[in-house]
């Protein structure tokens, strides 16, 4: 499959497609609730 872009050409050949099988971890960095900062929410 040929795809025109704002730069040419792009190929895709579904076919060439190999299985990815390494698992990725989720990592939570920040939650917010209201938008507030975990540690500061107090429930009302």
């Amino acid at each position: 499959m040929i795809f025109g872009g704002h730069n040419g050409y792009n190929s895709f050949f579904p076919d060439q497609i190999e299985p990815y099988d390494t698992q990725n971890r989720v990592i939570l960095t920040d939650i917010k609730i209201y938008n507030q900062p975990w540690e500061n929410y107090e429930e009302k």
